[in-house]
């Protein structure tokens, strides 16, 4: 296991310590049992205890984190889409900075 995979699966498991009862309908997603299905980059993905999986198959290590932060973080609110921000100005991303950097900039 990565890094990556490590911190997704961190993120799993404070999602699944302190599950949000209206998660379902944040995400949105179709729960099944401790899972959540719902369409991510334009695939099917689904969430649960045990990890993520895109198109059936694990994510590559910063999907599979964007996909641990978007379920961990979501909620009914509307998202404010402007003015843009870098992801280093958003709360708590320090750890994640680093390895969305060298993939991104």
């Amino acid at each position: 296991m990565d890094n990556y995979a490590k911190l997704a699966k961190e993120n799993l498991e404070r999602l699944y310590g302190n599950l949000p009862v209206d998660l379902e309908r944040n995400l949105p997603a179709e729960k099944n049992g401790a899972a959540y299905s719902f369409a991510a980059f334009g695939r099917p993905c689904m969430i649960s205890p045990d990890g993520i999986l895109l198109d059936d198959a694990e994510p590559p290590g910063v999907i599979g984190i964007l996909l641990s932060l978007y379920a961990l973080h979501a909620t009914a609110e509307v998202p404010v889409l402007e003015p843009l921000k870098a992801f280093k100005e958003f709360p708590d991303s320090a750890p994640y900075v680093g390895a969305f950097a060298s993939h991104t900039e």
